[in-house]
């Protein structure tokens, strides 16, 4: 199949095709701008996640991070527009890659793990238009159920299936074991049930074992994939295969992987999804962080 075939092009897609990227990135100014001075528990919660995650951070430098995350989420609203419907010149302008594709390629399973930065669904789609293979997208499901159908057409563009959160691990693992690749985000707080209390950024945060789970049981190696925002678009990086994961200890595999993700949220601090509530669950006995 010819990876840079054209979609048929809509009236929107025509329209979303000529506006210059800049417009975008205005429009997402202000609506992080907006945000930040409206939406006050999203706000709080992002706050005193940076405040837990870097107390040793200037409070100047961590209210500077705050701005950027709420701008970065602000552009990454309106850049789903071309993502989603702009012909595939327009991404390959506004989209660079770094890494060695080729290890996608071929037969085996691959766990692709992608935290949650602000050009997650960047770099998912990125890929799943490179390397034709088979391809499946964990992600969380929308309430709003126009929301849900838009995010899932999109996100589907290029023939990936969709696993959502709520279906568990069995998608996933069929995936897997059917040689398929795996797009995954398990860096989220999901509560207790299947989680373990390990370090992220010095704090017991409830980490979810899955990843090294369909590692082992997929006899799929694990990779990482990192998208950050920039004003020209966005760059996606995809790092090697982890050496020696997982290793059979499902505590120090799972907290290998909370220590990478603070490498790479070490990189782009203000990019990392703040919002969310990553310490919710807490230890037996520990008050709210929030």
């Amino acid at each position: 199949m010819d990876s840079h075939r054209q979609p048929r092009l809509s009236p929107s897609t025509i329209v979303f095709a000529v506006l210059p990227l800049w417009l975008f990135r205005f429009l997402g100014l202000l609506t992080g701008l907006f945000l930040l001075a409206f939406a006050l528990e999203r706000r709080h919660v992002a706050w005193r996640n940076l405040s837990v995650c870097f107390p040793k951070e200037p409070r100047a430098t961590r209210l500077w991070w705050l701005t950027v995350n709420f701008v970065c989420f602000g552009c990454t609203l309106f850049d789903r527009f071309w993502l989603w419907h702009a012909p595939l010149s327009t991404l390959d302008k506004r989209i660079r890659f770094v890494g060695d594709v080729s290890s996608l390629q071929g037969a085996q399973p691959r766990v692709v793990f992608a935290p949650h930065f602000m050009g997650l669904d960047v770099g998912g789609l990125w890929l799943t238009q490179r390397v034709r293979r088979r391809w499946t997208l964990s992600y969380s499901r929308q309430r709003k159920l126009w929301l849900e159908r838009w995010m899932k057409k999109g996100r589907m563009r290029f023939g990936a299936a969709l696993a959502p959160s709520h279906q568990g691990v069995r998608p996933l693992l069929k995936c897997l074991r059917s040689g398929g690749l795996l797009h995954f985000s398990p860096d989220m707080d999901l509560g207790r049930q299947q989680s373990l209390f390990v370090p992220f950024f010095g704090v017991q945060a409830a980490t979810v074992t899955a990843l090294p789970r369909l590692s082992a049981m997929g006899q799929a190696p694990v990779m990482t994939l990192l998208t950050r925002v920039t004003w020209g678009g966005y760059t996606v990086r995809l790092l090697p295969v982890w050496e020696n994961y997982p290793t059979g200890d499902e505590r120090q595999d799972v907290a290998e992987m909370n220590t990478r993700l603070e490498t790479y949220i070490r990189e782009m601090p203000a990019q990392y999804y703040w919002p969310h509530r990553r310490f919710k669950t807490r230890p037996e006995g520990q008050a709210s962080i929030y």
